[in-house]
């Protein structure tokens, strides 16, 4: 990703907000969308303070049983990012919370599907136990982490890239 990318994206966003309400809807412009996509521009940037910013609204928002799963899932990643973000800026314990809360997120909301959503917050888990100095809980999500791991080299589910990409 350039910083083209993000001000690409920033510019589109600002320039919608121009539009009347059902301009946006008539266009099919999706804001949280592109606000979500910023986040990941953010992300992949290492500018973590603006990452962290645009991610508050999609872990801030109430869940719903009922959402469509696109917007789940954006919530779902939205908070593990936040984890990832927590964890580089060395926020071990809020790392731990967020990606604990990722997880039971997308158990709640999404089920079984999207094994690499899985793989990757045992990953997660896996190095802020490290880095705590916990090797037991370490070696614990290490296997847990093989289990989904071994789900995605079957083919059966799409990539984390797919979502995570603009």
């Amino acid at each position: 990703m350039t910083k083209g990318c993000s001000r690409f994206f920033e510019r589109a966003l600002e320039s919608s907000t121009l539009l009347p309400s059902d301009k946006i809807h008539q266009r099919s412009i999706d804001l949280q969308e592109a606000q979500f996509k910023i986040a990941i521009c953010a992300f992949h940037q290492n500018v973590l303070e603006e990452a962290e910013a645009k991610l508050l609204q999609f872990r801030t928002a109430p869940t719903s049983i009922n959402e469509p799963r696109d917007i789940s899932l954006r919530r779902i990643i939205s908070t593990y990012l936040f984890a990832e973000v927590c964890f580089q800026k060395k926020n071990l314990d809020g790392a731990h919370k967020q990606c604990r809360r990722a997880h039971s997120m997308k158990r709640k909301l999404i089920g079984k599907e999207f094994s690499w959503l899985e793989a990757n917050s045992f990953n997660l888990l896996k190095e802020i136990a490290n880095a705590k100095g916990d090797a037991l809980a370490a070696e614990v999500y290490q296997a847990k982490e093989l289990e989904y791991t071994t789900t995605l080299s079957s083919g059966t589910e799409p990539n984390v890239s797919a979502f995570l990409e603009v």
